[in-house]
């Protein structure tokens, strides 16, 4: 897993899916808690928050690692304590990191299960209290890689697959005390993540992409918005009645799981 503690700020609210899901909630007149540990990053989430028409006092930014416990309590302290409720959790600290078997060491094993598995389980835990008193819901961002193996990636899969099976136990767990729990799971995403492995090289950047197509049926990338729109949707009434489910936004990717790109 090499380089991978170069890409551990690609987290949380401040890039990609997370910053696309914020500014969609601000455009909706949510008050927001946003959490990463690249504070140049998050800022400019907030301020295109702002740009949505999202008044200043509605938006709490804190910067931390969220696999500390210490940045988890000051996250759901803090927004409590500004807004006096949580409404909505959206669990969408995680990395792809890609790692062959025969170089799987145990400090990559702890690192990847602590950011993208036991982050969500933790502060899950925090936010459930206040979950209940406002009967609210939690997403959970997954992965097509839950159900689909990717090359090199055996890790990034297995925590993938862990957090769909959180998904349904904390949706059956809770269930009865009003609060759904689901999951979204994205096909490959237009995000930052895809820029920096190709050094911001915009000619490969497009390669990169082209490549991504093809392994899809709708023969692109998915777009940050696509995604937030589902989170959307599953964070609001119009879900009401769906919990406990994985809800796929891949273009058709693991329809094509077991075919070859040309």
């Amino acid at each position: 897993m090499k380089g991978s503690q170069k890409t551990r700020g690609e987290k949380g609210s401040s890039s990609g899916i997370g910053a696309g899901a914020a500014v969609l909630f601000a455009k909706r007149g949510c008050s927001l808690a946003l959490t990463g540990r690249d504070e140049a990053r998050l800022q400019d989430t907030e301020k295109k928050c702002l740009d949505a028409g999202l008044k200043e006092d509605m938006v709490l930014t804190v910067v931390g690692d969220i696999t500390d416990q210490k940045t988890r309590e000051e996250l759901i302290n803090r927004t409590v304590e500004k807004f006096g409720k949580i409404n909505i959790l959206v669990n969408n600290a995680g990395i792809f990191a890609p790692c062959l078997i025969k170089d799987i060491e145990e400090k990559d094993i702890d690192f990847l299960f602590d950011l993208n598995v036991k982050s969500v389980v933790m502060l899950t835990r925090l936010a459930v209290p206040h979950l209940l008193k406002a009967k609210g819901n939690i997403v959970n961002i997954s992965s097509v890689a839950s159900t689909i193996h990717l090359h090199a990636a055996t890790l990034y899969c297995m925590t993938k697959a862990a957090i769909d099976a959180f998904t349904q136990a904390a949706a059956s767990e809770f269930g009865a005390q009003g609060i759904r729990v689901n999951s979204v799971n994205p096909g490959a995403v237009k995000t930052p993540t895809f820029s920096r492995a190709v050094g911001g090289d915009p000619d490969l950047l497009e390669k990169l992409y082209d490549a991504q197509a093809k392994f899809h049926a709708l023969q692109r990338m998915g777009e940050t918005d696509e995604v937030a729109e589902t989170v959307a949707f599953l964070a609001s009434d119009a879900a009401s009645f769906v919990s406990g489910t994985t809800l796929y936004v891949d273009g058709a990717r693991r329809a094509m799981a077991g075919m070859t790109a040309s």
